[in-house]
């Protein structure tokens, strides 16, 4: 081994500088607008026979101005309102999951000004003034006069363009040059002729007629401007009951409101989020849990995505996964019930990856994965979501999360160095490296077939670099390798014997990033 010091490390790896974040486009310093009361979940109509029929339901929202800013609440055709998003999920079988559409988002028109937040001097119109709260009952939340899709929204800044929209098209379409001229031509007879459930948030009866599931219903504020820092407080969930009185459904609220995800209620799940860059896009949850292991030694592993308002969406899910390990039993679900635009799902020797670019994780859905691995789980490892969609920021998502890594001694130190990517390499250890032991150093997340080189130390104390950690002086080029088409090596270790620690780090050839180089996160390994 060829003892290296630190001026040939900085050589070596250059000045990693700062990528400078693209700030929120439109956000407004003191824009606070949040969820205050979630009621009354109802039944508004049925389609078909039950217990195969589907159900029209809506549901009371109230939100209250916590800020210091004005919020515009003007009607369409004008685009300054906020949308209310609505959405269903339940707790089955281990499973959090979304049991309604993709429903269509209720458009703000008018602000009642209403006390109960703070000092509101009141006075309805064209504006939810400070203090003040804004309730839409359920007969106007379930509107179709004032419900459009959700496609047309970008969640992350809260626009919306009144020219060529569903208000102004109509249904059906009116046609030119009337269907894109900014005038509304949806009328109450075209609404009239929907029926009762569609475009409402719609329902299967399947998916409610389960005694053992649990059920909550769900909403979310959508502000112009409001900054992401704000926003936790715009949706939240409440758990209700849901029984079939022999031609309706009733629903029995069991709870209060709770801020937050739908994932944030998944027992024994653990949470994580994330946005692809520093105020360049909106926020997406990840939940993660793993029961087992079962009779024959598998594991159950159950993941749900919940993009919250990431207008570019994610069309790729990666989990990493010990090489060897054996998997079976994948399952994907979205929410249209379709299998033609199903997520593709592969195991290759480092991870899980489920893909589905053109059905992606769109801003307001939740979307399921699930497999049976051998291995057993390790807390905190890095899951990748990549954007569906070009757009500002990075490409890739980065969460932590339960995967099958089959525990071993290896102490995370800390971050290393992005990537051109905007993902740092992940060094994992699968098993252990001590007398009778054999374990597995993976490096995935970097550029694929590039040049990567693994450094071991036998000293204590890492060093802090360039905000992450370098394994500590003097180290070691251990070995050297160039990473497959996946943008990964896998490197064995066995049988060493002693009672001591080890430190090891890989640098990668990186093309993409600041002179040429990333690092990986930096692992101890104990070997006793």
């Amino acid at each position: 081994m060829k003892k290296v010091v630190l001026p040939a490390v900085v050589s070596l790896l250059g000045a990693i500088a700062a990528t400078p974040a693209t700030a929120q486009p439109n956000a407004l310093f003191g824009t606070d607008v949040a969820l205050t009361e979630l009621d009354d979940l109802s039944f508004m109509g049925h389609e078909g026979t039950f217990p195969n029929g589907t159900s029209g339901v809506s549901m009371l929202t109230t939100c209250c101005n916590f800020g210091s800013q004005e919020v515009l609440w003007e009607a369409p055709m004008d685009a300054d309102h906020p949308m209310i998003a609505f959405m269903m999920t339940r707790e089955f079988n281990g499973r959090m999951e979304q049991i309604s559409d993709w429903s269509y988002v209720k458009h703000g028109f008018f602000s009642i000004n209403a006390p109960g937040c703070g000092n509101c001097e009141g006075g309805g119109g064209p504006t939810l003034k400070i203090g003040c709260s804004d309730t839409y009952a359920v007969g106007n939340n379930s509107d179709r006069n004032w419900l459009g899709p959700p496609a047309e929204i970008d969640p992350w800044t809260g626009d919306w363009d009144p020219n060529c929209s569903h208000f102004d098209s109509g249904e059906p379409a009116v046609g030119a040059p009337f269907d894109c001229d900014g005038s509304r031509s949806l009328s109450q007879s075209m609404i009239n002729a929907l029926g009762p459930v569609r475009h409402r948030m719609e329902i299967a009866d399947a998916m409610l007629n389960e005694p053992t599931a649990t059920y909550y219903y769900f909403s979310q504020y959508v502000v112009e401007k409001e900054p992401e820092a704000n926003r936790f407080n715009n949706s939240g969930t409440r758990e209700v009951v849901p029984t079939w009185t022999g031609n309706s459904w009733n629903f029995a609220d069991a709870g209060n409101l709770v801020w937050g995800s739908p994932l944030s209620r998944w027992t024994g799940a653990k949470v994580d989020s994330a946005t692809n860059g520093d105020d360049d896009d909106g926020r997406v949850y990840m939940g993660a849990k793993v029961t087992g292991p079962d009779g024959s030694g598998f594991y159950h592993y159950e993941y749900a995505i919940h993009n919250r308002d990431n207008s570019r969406g994610v069309g790729m899910f990666e989990i990493p996964m010990c090489p060897g390990a054996t998997v079976q039993n994948l399952s994907f679900k979205d929410v249209d019930g379709s299998a033609a635009n199903d997520w593709s799902m592969v195991v290759d020797t480092y991870a899980i990856r489920f893909s589905g670019p053109s059905n992606p994780v769109e801003w307001n859905t939740i979307y399921n994965f699930s497999f049976d691995c051998d291995a057993a789980p390790l807390s905190n490892q890095t899951m990748i979501m990549e954007q569906a969609r070009a757009g500002a920021g990075v490409d890739f998502l980065v969460v932590k999360g339960n995967a099958p890594m089959a525990p071993s001694t290896a102490i995370n130190l800390g971050s290393g160095k992005v990537g051109g990517s905007g993902v740092q390499p992940t060094l994992t250890l699968c098993g252990g490296i001590g007398l009778g032991e054999s374990g597995l150093f993976n490096l995935t997340h970097a550029p694929p077939s590039t040049g990567a080189i693994l450094l071991l130390s036998d000293q204590s104390n890492p060093t802090p670099y360039k905000g992450g950690t370098l394994v500590p002086i003097p180290f070691f080029f251990l070995s050297f390798g160039v990473t497959d088409a996946n943008g990964e090596i896998m490197l064995g270790a066995a049988g060493l014997d002693g009672t001591f620690d080890l430190y090891m780090q890989f640098v990668v050839s990186d093309g993409g990033a600041t002179q040429g180089t990333s690092m990986s996160n930096a692992l101890r390994v104990p070997v006793n």
